[in-house]
């Protein structure tokens, strides 16, 4: 799409100088493009997906996509009749996500009480020459070559995470109540997203019916919760470390799985709603692409399509990059048109446009965007609001913490304190920190645990320059790295 074509539709409509006609202009060419991406990005992954060998592991994945498959042949036959299918479709892999990242937080608690325990269970080599000083201004240098604020902050929250808690029940709220005080001022929004965060970091929250997603995992956490950790043996140790393992390599899978389900029901989703009957030449390449994926893969078994489509997989080469890069600058198009003073949206047309805007969304890196969102005006958080919320997630803690182990409880704040970077706003503070904790560890080699951790955080950011794969815990750490972050 010429660029300048679009943008002078918008500035037109803004203008309401032939409005319908503008509009008319501006909703094709968005469609056209929208439509030719995601049949583009649905043919690449439907390839992809014939010839993964996972997907075939897990019956609720299988079923979930035998129904997506079934709703796309729908879709190129009558796109109309597809639509509701999806949404639906799209709602219950939420749903799956949901549960799976709920999951994840819960295993990560366990994973990280195993290893807090892993010193007195394994051999540990000690340096010592040690000192935290120089350790934790080794964690300062590298982050200070973070050149990304984001990523930056993620590592301080890891790092934060990985730390002992030494601290009372009593400091470690004025924590959660410092972190919350940010928030005052700020749109509503953002704190409830917030609590979310730190609800699932402690294992406080739960969708409803989650164990009827994926019951296998409720039956090993179950195992892992009802663990007695203050008098476990060797042997339980290893069959725990060994399996919380396994259960994040399966974690990982499952989420890789229902996120690329999800993508392509997003793509599939997008062409259901333009219903541009005239194909560009890559969508018309894309179509016959998936009408030969879905004639041949049946979920049943992985069937050889590389060679078949070699020569049309081709043809779509640098197709998605530069729609790509044009969706990102009609999102912001879109917007100006919504929030523009000088743009009267009428009913008829608000519907128009914000159709638009979910076409952007479905096309974007977040599968799970909410599409019923309405513009409405935001809410300002009080500092009454904070007080109450604070209240309450205290008491909901006080009540975690106390139902638990003292060696859990410490994993949980642990997790929730990475949750709070505001505590550590600098990596001054962090270095503070970071010395304080260490320093309160008595036994070297659980030090040199803490340590290790620490270190495998940081250079996990890095390719080929840290290599952990003689860490009973590398297995873990690298599954769910890979997942989604969870915060908000």
């Amino acid at each position: 799409m010429n660029q300048y074509k679009y943008k002078s539709y918008e500035r037109n409509m803004i203008k309401n100088k032939d409005e319908a006609k503008n509009r008319a202009s501006y909703v094709k060419e968005i469609e056209t493009l929208a439509q030719t991406l995601a049949y583009a990005s649905a043919a690449y992954e439907f390839v992809g997906l014939s010839q993964d060998e996972k997907i075939l592991e897990n019956e609720e994945v299988v079923l979930l996509g035998k129904e997506m498959f079934s709703l796309a042949k729908t879709m190129l036959d009558t796109p109309a009749d597809a639509e509701a299918g999806l949404l639906d479709l799209r709602d219950r892999l939420k749903k799956h996500m949901d549960c799976l990242m709920v999951y994840n937080d819960r295993y990560s608690i366990y994973a990280k009480v195993l290893s807090s325990m892993r010193s007195q269970f394994e051999e540990v080599e000690t340096d010592p020459s040690f000192d935290v000083e120089e350790f934790a201004d080794q964690v300062v240098d590298r982050l200070i070559k973070e050149k990304d604020n984001a990523s930056l902050k993620t590592l301080m929250m890891e790092i934060i995470s990985e730390l002992p808690v030494r601290m009372t029940r009593i400091k470690f709220y004025e924590h959660i109540s410092d972190g919350l005080s940010v928030y005052i001022g700020s749109d509503r929004s953002s704190l409830d997203d917030f609590l979310y965060s730190v609800r699932n970091a402690a294992g406080l929250y739960e969708p409803a019916g989650m164990q009827e997603f994926f019951p296998e995992l409720a039956e090993y956490l179950k195992k892992f919760e009802d663990l007695d950790y203050n008098h476990i043996s060797a042997d339980d140790y290893a069959t725990a470390a060994y399996t919380i393992n396994e259960c994040f390599s399966y974690l990982s899978m499952l989420i890789d799985l229902i996120n690329i389900l999800a993508t392509i029901t997003n793509e599939l989703l997008v062409v259901a709603m333009t219903k541009n009957e005239d194909l560009t030449d890559s969508a018309f390449v894309s179509r016959s692409i998936l009408e030969i994926v879905m004639e041949r893969f049946t979920f049943d078994e992985n069937v050889e399509l590389i060679n078949l489509l070699m020569d049309q997989l081709v043809l779509l080469e640098g197709v998605q990059e530069p729609l790509l890069e044009e969706m990102y600058e009609i999102e912001g198009s879109i917007d100006n048109l919504l929030h523009s003073t000088n743009y009267t949206v009428a009913s008829e047309k608000k519907d128009e446009i914000l159709r638009l805007r979910n076409i952007c969304e479905l096309l974007s890196v977040n599968n799970y965007s909410d599409l019923s969102r309405e513009e409405t005006e935001q809410k300002t958080c009080e500092k009454a609001d904070v007080a109450v919320e604070f209240a309450k997630l205290q008491n909901e803690m006080d009540v975690r913490l106390r139902s638990v182990e003292k060696v859990v409880a410490r994993a949980i704040m642990s997790r929730v304190l990475g949750y709070l970077p505001s505590n550590f706003s600098n990596v001054r503070n962090l270095k503070d920190y970071i010395v304080a904790s260490l320093s309160g560890c008595s036994d070297p080699k659980e030090r040199a645990v803490y340590a290790d951790n620490i270190l495998d955080t940081l250079y996990a950011y890095e390719e080929d320059e840290y290599d952990d794969d003689d860490d009973v815990f590398g297995d873990e750490d690298g599954a769910y790295e890979d997942a989604p972050d969870t915060e908000a």
